[in-house]
């Protein structure tokens, strides 16, 4: 998993942003964790991330094999 290559690629242009908001603002770089490999890495995406985001629906779905539509787990 090659997180970084994906970070160093961003190319932010916060002077656009600045126009059309009228103030400057900061920015973080993190990631969004829809699979289930990826949530149990947390120390390698640790070292480029500055934050995470759980896609829940997703991770569930794919941890229980299951999803909300499925009309046989009535558990979910």
């Amino acid at each position: 998993m090659d997180v970084k290559v994906a970070g160093d690629g961003i190319s932010a242009h916060p002077h656009i942003m600045i126009l059309l908001l009228g103030k400057s603002f900061d920015y973080k770089v993190g990631t969004l964790i829809k699979v289930p490999h990826g949530a149990l890495q947390p120390g390698t995406l640790a070292e480029v991330a500055e934050f995470y985001s759980f896609g829940t629906n997703d991770l569930t779905q794919m941890t229980l094999g299951t999803s909300r539509d499925d009309d046989k787990a009535k558990f979910l």
